[in-house]
């Protein structure tokens, strides 16, 4: 499923595979057409058609529907049928995602009056959606205007900018800078066309220094993001890729706060030196990365390329998560501390030691490999 290009090492690209890639068409669509719910009713029934639930009366229209479904079902192969739902469980956890990402501090709930844009992974195009959010005349042309500086879509926070001033509407930068979102991108959209200065949105953002401040102003708004997850985060890559090099490597310094996404986007384009920039500022974040779906995948080929780059540190602060995602209800993460630590250089498993910022599975779980060691 994945490959290393390497001209970008030692960063491993995933790739999905054909069959993983029709998985995810199917899922998409099934899931667009009649929702998770429904779906695991028919699963259901088709792998237990004489169960007592299977029996119970089922009003005709929802019956006429199952019997559709499981048509449909019906002519894929076994062999691919059997992991759609998982594929479709997927598909319902990026859109829940999306949501609490978005609609908590939007005054708008866009969601279902538009198309999800997929990626052929089974992810969520965020950028390509939000420019179809965007194009929609049907949403309030605030919101459009929101969604477009949220997303750094620069010609379109120009041109939603000047319908809004041919329509009258109150340009008060309040109204546009919701509190919820952390963003600081957009104030110095909106700061620089209040001004009415011709300057490119891009250029003007490029500029904007609001939260790259002092390491204490820089730990608050990390350690703000991470215990406000109604905070939007910045989206750094569409403005990443036309950014000079001096903007870029500014940029760089700010990915404390950009989300896994808009991270993973950005370190896909940027140049060799950029990479070692990145990798000294962010080794362990740019791991943790891969411990989310689909990426899941190829975790340790990953890691495998990072070792270098990590301090013992890191490698707790990548262990400590792996826990932590261990205690949800997620199957790919099972065991995945063990093979981590095992796999790993000897020098961090001998510098490993509890601290009292991590959690205490991982403290306990350091405690009883040192104490395996003494015996």
């Amino acid at each position: 499923m994945a490959s290393v290009n390497k001209d970008l090492e030692p960063v491993v690209f995933f790739f999905p595979s054909l069959i993983h890639m029709c998985l995810m068409k199917i899922a998409t669509a099934l899931h667009s057409a009649y929702g998770l719910r429904k779906l695991k009713n028919v699963f259901s029934e088709m792998d237990s058609p004489n169960s007592p639930e299977s029996g119970m009366s089922i009003p005709l229209n929802d019956a006429a529907l199952n019997k559709r479904i499981k048509e449909y079902l019906l002519c894929i192969p076994t062999s691919l049928r059997n992991g759609i739902l998982e594929r479709v469980e997927r598909v319902e956890d990026q859109i829940k995602v999306w949501r609490d990402c978005h609609e908590k501090v939007c005054r708008y709930s866009y969601y279902p009056r538009y198309v999800f844009v997929w990626r052929s992974e089974g992810t969520i195009d965020r950028t390509k959606t939000a420019q179809v959010i965007v194009r929609n005349e049907t949403i309030d042309i605030r919101d459009r205007f929101q969604m477009a500086c949220m997303y750094s879509l620069s010609e379109s926070v120009q041109t939603l900018w000047k319908t809004l001033i041919s329509n009258n509407e109150n340009l008060d930068a309040e109204i546009f800078c919701d509190v919820y979102i952390l963003n600081s991108i957009k104030h110095i959209f909106i700061e620089a066309l209040l001004e009415g200065a011709r300057c490119h949105c891009t250029k003007a953002a490029a500029r904007h220094d609001r939260y790259r401040g002092n390491k204490l102003d820089r730990f608050f708004l990390y350690y703000l993001q991470s215990t406000r997850e109604d905070l939007f985060k910045p989206k750094y890559n569409i403005l990443f890729r036309k950014w000079t090099p001096a903007e870029r490597r500014k940029c760089i310094e700010s990915w404390y706060y950009a989300d896994s996404d808009d991270f993973r986007l950005c370190l896909y384009v940027v140049t060799k030196e950029e990479r070692h920039e990145i990798m000294k500022l962010y080794a362990a974040d740019v791991l943790v990365l891969y411990l989310e779906w689909p990426l899941i995948d190829i975790f340790f080929d990953q890691a495998d390329k990072m070792w270098e780059f990590l301090s013992v540190l890191d490698f707790l602060y990548v262990l400590d998560r792996i826990f932590k995602l261990q205690s949800g209800a997620d199957v790919d993460h099972k065991n995945l501390a063990e093979k981590f630590w095992e796999r790993s250089p000897d020098h961090f498993k001998e510098n490993a030691k509890p601290y009292f910022f991590f959690g205490k599975r991982l403290n306990e779980f350091i405690e009883k490999k040192k104490n395996k060691n003494v015996d």
